[in-house]
């Protein structure tokens, strides 16, 4: 969240609950990103993000940027789990609409699984489940 930050100096100051969070390098505690929910780990500061810019991509504009087809596609994002990991893809609910969508970091990762994985023999595995 806070490139090359390595450690956290909190102090209060005054009274109430008026906290300043001071970023240093070499002063104060370690600082760890680690996943929500991580029992013994104490949340200092909430970044919000916009759910619709982080996840960006939908399954056609993945295609359309690896020139495969959605159907393939889709069989090689089964096969690596992408689905399953909160950093590549979000159900994301506007109103009664539900949207399948993608980050970056699932684009970056495509790029360059597809020259490793052999998308026929995915594809013949996956493509009775794919839709």
């Amino acid at each position: 969240m806070f490139p090359g930050v390595a450690s956290l100096h909190l102090d209060t100051k005054g009274t109430g609950l008026a906290v300043s969070i001071r970023l240093t390098k070499r002063e104060g505690e370690a600082v760890h990103l680690v996943p929500e929910g991580t029992p013994g780990a104490t949340i200092i500061a909430v970044k919000k993000v916009d759910p619709l810019g982080y996840y960006n991509l939908g399954l056609y504009d993945l295609s359309k940027k690896l020139s495969i087809s959605p159907p393939k596609l889709l069989a090689v994002i089964k096969e690596l789990k992408l689905q399953e990991d909160p950093d590549m893809f979000k159900i994301i609910k506007i109103g009664k609409s539900e949207y399948k969508r993608y980050s970056q970091k699932t684009l970056k990762l495509l790029e360059e699984e597809i020259n490793i994985i052999k998308i026929e023999d995915v594809w013949k595995k996956h493509r009775a489940k794919t839709f």
